[in-house]
């Protein structure tokens, strides 16, 4: 899988759950519920993007320099080693 599909698939993922969260806000009523699925939400998300954002040749974290700065976008090229994806 592209990393442009895999940008667009943890896009998706993050604002149906999102949404779900906020559903369930509604519907049950309770705040202290969806700040705790959200919570839960949140640290899953970001362990399943550490996962699936990486780059296939390296096997680094695509969006991270080798100094440790942090692009957000994915471009062509793995930021950390260089090499088109």
């Amino acid at each position: 899988m592209r990393m442009r599909a895999r940008t667009f698939l943890m896009t998706g993922l993050y604002l149906v759950g999102g949404l779900a969260i906020i559903w369930v806000v509604l519907i049950t009523g309770s705040v202290s519920l969806g700040l705790m699925l959200g919570f839960a939400w949140f640290m899953l998300f970001v362990w399943l993007r550490s996962k699936v954002m990486r780059c296939p040749q390296c096997g680094a974290d695509a969006r991270m320099r080798p100094d440790g700065s942090y692009a957000g976008w994915v471009g062509t090229q793995c930021r950390h080693c260089g090499k088109h994806y």
